[in-house]
């Protein structure tokens, strides 16, 4: 008699580490996909999302693949050879790199410092770290090729505004060349948290493409030494060097549009980078003037307009006819060397 009040409390232990088990069990062949939820979501997915809820479909896009690898198929790799008359016997050459994107088969778009260098510098180590130090040099020439596989295919510049970071280059007139298959959108109207996405191409992997959201409606005030923060926006996605210039898309009406041109990567406490809205881009050519300019403009659905206006309607399809490293506080990481 004595032990059957000890038999009975094992019991007990044990039928409660029982249920403990079975109902850790169930909880975990309920919600199997919790984990795949991604971070910063709640874990529980409701039926009818409502104003603050989350639901995985708000975050989902189902392109066309055909239209993203014609898409990379026209983006590029962009070399940049400028010369300088620094008073030695031979010109000292700097080298640029950047991604430029083919418009309507005859334009490549890109950002202007991706093409464009006006002063040479030198890197001097100090105490504090290495510091570029700006040389006297006049500009001697400078010329910008399109990589190709193996070949080189020599652009003809139309414009660099470098106020707006934007530059316009034109291709041979012989050949034939792919076409972006996107129109381009009204960057204007990007709201926080829209989709975005950047696409580019590598000559082994092909067609990349990086999906992101819509960070900031504004350039952080830490890029305002070197961007324009009022024609800028932040993407949840950082940079690597040579991707200036590439094309960044957003979603409209089910499609994908042109929106930004990728600028720059600022490495804090976060990496974000940030892209030049195509309304400005497109609003800096329209100031240059220039025929084969207002042409291209023409293609883009943008109408001559006056300073100060805002772009004119999306063009239909193009595929239709008409780094310094970063430091406690962050430093600006540009996309370019």
């Amino acid at each position: 008699m004595q032990g059957r009040p000890a038999r009975n409390i094992t019991f007990l232990v044990l039928a409660l580490l029982g249920f403990l088990a079975w109902s850790t069990t169930a909880r975990t062949f309920r919600r199997p996909a919790t984990s795949l939820i991604l971070a910063g979501a709640s874990p529980a997915v409701a039926s009818t999302p409502g104003l603050n809820d989350y639901s995985p479909a708000l975050c989902r896009h189902d392109a066309d693949a055909r239209a993203l690898e014609a898409a990379g198929e026209a983006v590029f790799h962009l070399e940049t050879e400028v010369l300088f008359d620094t008073g030695d016997e031979e010109p000292a050459r700097v080298m640029v790199e950047g991604t430029g994107t083919i418009l309507f088969g005859r334009y490549v778009l890109t950002v202007a410092h991706a093409v464009t260098q006006n002063r040479i510098e030198t890197s001097v180590r100090t105490p504090r770290g290495d510091l570029m130090v700006p040389l006297n040099g006049k500009q001697l020439s400078s010329r910008t090729w399109l990589i190709q596989g193996g070949k080189r295919v020599a652009l003809q510049l139309l414009v660099a505004d470098e106020t707006a970071d934007v530059a316009l280059l034109q291709l041979p007139e012989e050949g034939t060349w792919p076409r972006f298959p996107y129109s381009v959108g009204d960057s204007d109207d990007l709201e926080l948290g829209d989709f975005v996405a950047l696409i580019e191409r590598d000559p082994v992997a092909g067609t990349l493409y990086r999906p992101g959201a819509v960070a900031a409606l504004r350039g952080p005030a830490a890029i305002a030494p070197i961007a324009r923060t009022e024609g800028a926006f932040l993407v949840s996605f950082g940079l690597t060097s040579g991707e200036s210039g590439a094309p960044i898309v957003a979603t409209r009406a089910g499609a994908y549009q042109l929106v930004g041109l990728a600028q720059g990567t600022y490495q804090g406490p976060r990496q974000l980078a940030w892209a030049v809205r195509m309304s400005r881009a497109l609003h800096a050519l329209e100031r240059s003037g220039g025929p084969e300019v207002r042409a291209f403009l023409a293609l883009c659905g943008r109408l001559p307009q006056s300073a100060g206006t805002q772009p004119g309607p999306a063009a239909p399809p193009q595929g239709q006819p008409p780094s310094h490293e970063a430091g406690a506080r962050g430093r600006i990481a540009d996309s370019v060397p």
